[in-house]
């Protein structure tokens, strides 16, 4: 049974409540990659350059993620931790990576639906309220309780937690037609 490898009685589960903002660089591959290859085969067929309906983007950035993760017992909902000091519960502030790909359409000139996948890296071990096992603590500290900083020794060689998730959205650009033909977002920059 996943509990009795992992060192704990009875099965387990976890919970995290999370808020994670971050400063992202936005990419947009369509006009960076495809814009000047479009705008070559319509001037060799001699035709208009037909308007753009998707575009592809990608965002990488630095955030924190604040979290509170408790492990409990999946029968009395209760925190539980284990003789090895493995589960945690408790909230921790940290920092936190976020990369995503995704995908724009156009509906008309005001309205953008989008679809979006973002992998978020961070740099702690607790998000899922499990401290990992590593072979740095086993190989090279004789006793792990001997470091005064539960932090330092709950961190030290210790894997990072990770999550994933897609979200789909609406944008709406503000601005009049009269302003601007196209948003930046479809236009070309060549």
């Amino acid at each position: 049974q996943y509990w009795e490898l992992a060192g704990f009685e009875n099965p387990f589960y976890f919970e995290t409540d999370f808020h994670s903002p971050s400063v992202s660089l936005y990419m947009n591959f369509s006009n960076m990659f495809m814009g000047l290859n479009r705008k070559i085969r319509a001037n060799a067929k001699d035709k208009e350059l037909k308007e753009r309906r998707v575009s592809a983007y990608g965002r990488a950035g630095i955030g924190a993620v604040w979290f509170d993760s408790e492990l409990k017992d999946i029968e009395t909902d209760e925190r539980v931790g284990n003789q090895f000091g493995r589960g945690f519960s408790g909230s921790v502030v940290e920092v936190a990576f976020p990369f995503a790909l995704g995908l724009k359409f156009k509906v008309n000139d005001l309205i953008d639906l989008s679809l979006e996948g973002e992998f978020t890296f961070i740099h702690d071990d607790k998000f899922d309220a499990l401290i990992a096992e590593d072979e740095f603590k086993d190989r090279y500290i004789l006793d792990i309780n001997d470091i005064p900083d539960n932090r330092v020794r709950n961190s030290l060689g210790g894997r990072y937690d990770k999550f994933l998730f897609v979200n789909a959205g609406i944008d709406f650009k503000f601005g009049t037609l009269k302003s601007q033909d196209e948003h930046i977002e479809w236009v070309n920059p060549l």
